[in-house]
């Protein structure tokens, strides 16, 4: 919120002790000027992709057709790819719109496998303690159609020696606020922006031909975000294993819900 009367700036978030923050300290003039390095004049739109109504019904099908094989892998070959796939994907992730154009987001990858076991250690520790502890049977309930060994507690469901063994973890991370020297700048509608990031990171993933697993290391965010040497304003929202699938990989085919269960038309 930004609150010209009082000539100060608002920024309303939430912290890691799930606190409101509220900032009041920094001055509308530093603010402005943090702005005007990214503006630009306005350009004409010549590189959209016009196509003809067929092109577009047949690229949308086949777009459809190849983002319908996505399913979240599990079980990874230690197989590596090069790098700068990875990172191409990431580019392609760094395209999408954000509030103000800030772009908050932060891909980190992580290849060094002394950090890799770190990070499974982390998550395992918090994993087991949301299995044990923090899920209610509702969580269970939900699961049950869809994971039947995690949902019945077979076996030791915590454990996720997908993080340590796959080519790569990408962690995901949403900056909750700019740090100035006049103190702190907000940052607008960073959930919905980094969703979207996301989601086109997933979808290049997919398209490259490599295989990746969406999950969220409860519990865990504040020790990753040490552990990676983030900055605090930094917040962990996604922590994605990517690779090629192991050899006899199994998944979780479920269905998905028909297009008149997702999409209203008024």
């Amino acid at each position: 919120l930004l609150d010209a009367r009082l000539g100060r700036d608002i920024c309303l978030d939430v912290d890691d002790d799930r606190k409101i923050v509220r900032n009041e300290d920094v001055d509308l003039g530093d603010f402005w000027a943090n702005l005007e390095h990214r503006a630009n004049p306005a350009t004409p739109y010549t590189r959209f992709p016009y196509r003809t109504e067929e092109e577009m019904f047949k690229r949308s099908a086949e777009l459809y057709e190849l983002l319908n094989t996505r399913r979240s892998c599990r079980s990874f070959s230690s197989e590596k790819f090069p790098i700068e796939v990875l990172k191409n994907c990431i580019r392609a992730a760094g395209t999408a719109p954000s509030g103000a154009n800030l772009q908050p987001w932060t891909f980190v990858i992580v290849q060094d496998k002394d950090v890799r076991k770190k990070l499974r250690e982390l998550v395992e520790k918090h994993e087991e303690e949301n299995y044990k502890h923090r899920l209610k049977e509702v969580w269970r309930n939900d699961i049950k159609a869809i994971d039947p060994k995690a949902s019945q507690m077979q076996g030791q469901p915590w454990q996720k020696p997908y993080v340590e063994h796959s080519a790569y973890v990408v962690c995901i991370f949403k900056q909750v606020y700019r740090i100035s020297e006049g103190g702190r700048l907000p940052v607008y509608y960073p959930e919905q922006s980094v969703g979207i990031s996301i989601g086109l990171f997933l979808t290049a993933c997919h398209n490259a031909g490599i295989a990746a697993l969406a999950s969220y290391p409860m519990g865990a965010e504040p020790e990753i975000r040490d552990l990676l040497e983030r900055p605090p304003n930094e917040k962990l929202c996604l922590l994605v294993p990517v690779g090629l699938p192991a050899v006899g990989c199994t998944i979780l085919d479920n269905p998905r819900k028909p297009i008149d269960q997702i999409a209203v038309v008024i």
